[in-house]
């Protein structure tokens, strides 16, 4: 009985066919007796059917076959009368089992760039797409970026099959590139260099202070034009900082230093930008940081 149990899709299994081979009953018989108990062989997963072909003296025709793992194949003889045919048999199942158990814990199966007993490489290579493609899925899902999600779903593939998706698809290079930081737009690096001096106070004190996107803009677009380039365009310069994380930009009403109200204006503020004094109204605070920022563009 050599030919009792196999491996399918990575999992020690028997068929229908076995069984019905080993106690030597007609398989339809076997399959109405799984049919009847299939509840409880669930109970050890879900139990798979597929469809093969046979040949008859009629031609070829197609007729369904039940894969067994062994806590399934053994309740399925339980629920046989105990003959000592079906004795015998129980007895041969166990040691199939055992037998191909024990080829896996030498790891005779699956070797990575070894041989396969049983010729069930193609099996192994269809377990080993499934977990890949599923542990792809499950980490897009929670949030893996696509290469972090790949690199994971090819460590659990080959620490569960053995293969190495990656060297099956030959693909190491291109999640490396995957993997592999884009290169920043010129533009966009200058603007974070600009507010990066803008921060350190090149420009104006109080810098972590609410400034008019207008006076910031200006202030930018001075210091891009001494660096031999032209400047983005306020909307777009506005959305890499923003972006970026740097800034915030809110729409607030500010009093001049005539005392009269202005805005709603455009007004940026720097990450980590604190509100006003307890005892100043957001009005007049903001009005005394432009009256600030106005003092040192005129400078």
């Amino acid at each position: 009985m050599s030919d009792l149990v196999l491996l399918h899709h990575n999992e020690p299994m028997t068929t229908s066919l076995a069984i019905a081979k080993g106690v030597e009953m007609e398989h339809n018989s076997v399959l109405v007796l799984l049919k009847k108990h299939v509840d409880s062989l669930s109970e050890f997963g879900r139990v798979q059917f597929e469809i093969e072909p046979f040949d008859t003296n009629g031609g070829k025709q197609t007729r369904d076959v039940a894969f067994l793992n062994e806590q399934q194949a053994t309740l399925l003889v339980t629920f046989m009368r105990n003959s000592p045919l079906v004795i015998k048999f129980k007895v041969a199942l166990v040691r199939a089992f055992f037998e191909l158990r024990d080829k896996l814990a030498s790891q005779q199966l699956p070797q990575p760039g070894g041989a396969l007993f049983l010729s069930h490489a193609a099996d192994v290579m269809v377990a080993a797409d499934r977990t890949f493609r599923a542990v792809i899925r499950s980490g897009r899902v929670a949030g893996l970026t696509t290469a972090q999600a790949i690199r994971r779903a090819n460590e659990v593939a080959r620490l569960k099959t053995g293969v190495c998706m990656l060297d099956e698809l030959q693909a190491h290079s291109q999640l490396a590139a995957l993997e592999a930081p884009a290169p920043i737009n010129p533009e966009v690096q200058r603007v974070l260099n600009f507010w990066a001096e803008y921060e350190a106070g090149a420009f104006a004190s109080g810098a972590c202070l609410p400034i008019l996107t207008v006076s910031a803009y200006e202030f930018y677009s001075r210091w891009v034009k001494q660096q031999g380039a032209e400047p983005l365009t306020l909307p777009r310069w506005s959305n890499v900082l923003q972006a970026a994380g740097m800034v915030t930009a809110k729409r607030k009403r500010y009093q001049d230093a005539d005392g009269n109200l202005r805005g709603p204006a455009s007004f940026m503020y720097p990450a980590g930008c604190k509100s006003g004094p307890d005892d100043m109204t957001e009005v007049h605070w903001l009005g005394t940081c432009v009256d600030r920022i106005n003092t040192c563009m005129e400078k």
